[in-house]
């Protein structure tokens, strides 16, 4: 690093890392480790159904559970295709759940929601990892 340079660069996923630039910074940090499962091993359509059935149980305002539930309609139908694209349910994962961060109703199912994602992030591939970490707890 030159002197002065306060950039990181990442080549790949940085899940996990913490990085800190700066002088004399002091940084408390605790990463819970998580195992996803397999691709091959996870019914995405399932999970989906799950992550369905738990969100409901969200009370959540009718425009913002309109937005929950058009992002996992969209996620289901996509697993149901054919050749499902988990680009596209990965974005509709994210939405839903960022829907539900917004409304800051996270709290109320964190435990049971991070749990609901690992097996879902496990399908979708190591990008999309970073979905479990919306809902840290």
């Amino acid at each position: 690093m030159a002197d002065g340079d306060r950039s990181v660069t990442y080549h790949g996923n940085a899940s996990g890392n913490v990085a800190v630039t700066g002088d004399h910074n002091q940084v408390t940090t605790t990463l819970a480790g998580v195992t996803f499962p397999a691709p091959e091993t996870v019914d995405i359509a399932r999970e989906l159904a799950g992550l369905r059935a738990l969100l409901a149980e969200v009370a959540l305002e009718p425009k913002v559970r309109k937005r929950v539930d058009n992002a996992l309609e969209e996620a289901e139908a996509e697993a149901a295709s054919g050749a499902p694209d988990r680009q596209e349910i990965g974005e509709a994962v994210e939405r839903a759940v960022t829907a539900v961060s917004r409304a800051g109703k996270v709290a109320e199912v964190v435990t049971k929601l991070r749990a609901q994602l690992i097996p879902v992030a496990g399908w979708l591939g190591t990008h999309w990892h970073r979905l479990v970490e919306l809902v840290a707890g």
